[in-house]
């Protein structure tokens, strides 16, 4: 008899609890995030690159910016290519007045993402570091870039909302 009263209450729980689950998955939108590390070494005077993208929005930036039709794979010079052109148009650092010209040294899967690989090098001496990202804003309006810049061991950090594009770190 206790069970009767029970099984109302719990189906009605029940039925409350789906509705929400299924009209708030549907209000959810997905994380655009990538992840970029800058390290200036201001003796050897070079910049080295690390950046993280989720791979299928970076396969959906270059199949927009460049036609490629094909998966990213390292060692594929085509997608090679145009993974070079896309980061050289949406990403640059800056060391005081001196733009770094930044060449695409390598990328690899790991998971779900796509880490590619960049250096350069600089000639100014500055403590001032300019970064502007617009890596998958053309596409993505809610894409977020987190900022990593080191200059010696000194670190700091900062994230830049589309469509901030951005960030100048003083050392």
């Amino acid at each position: 008899m206790q069970i009767n009263r029970i099984l109302p209450y719990f189906l009605s729980l029940l039925a409350v609890f789906s509705i929400f689950l299924l009209t708030s998955s549907s209000v959810m939108h997905p994380f655009y995030v990538s992840m970029t590390e800058v390290k200036a070494d201001t003796v050897a005077k070079s910049v080295t690159v690390s950046c993280r993208m989720f791979t299928d929005d970076l396969q959906n930036a270059l199949y927009k910016s460049h036609q490629l039709k094909k998966d990213i794979k390292p060692g594929d010079p085509e997608v090679k290519a145009a993974l070079a052109a896309y980061i050289s148009k949406h990403f640059k650092v800056i060391i005081g007045k001196e733009e770094v010209f930044l060449k695409l040294i390598g990328f690899e899967m790991e998971d779900e993402s796509t880490w590619a690989y960049l250096e350069g090098s600089f000639s100014q001496n500055s403590k001032k570091i300019t970064l502007k990202n617009t890596l998958l804003f053309d596409f993505l309006p809610g894409q977020s870039n987190m900022m990593h810049c080191y200059m010696q061991d000194v670190r700091k950090s900062n994230k830049l909302n589309n469509p901030k594009d951005e960030v100048v770190f003083e050392f």
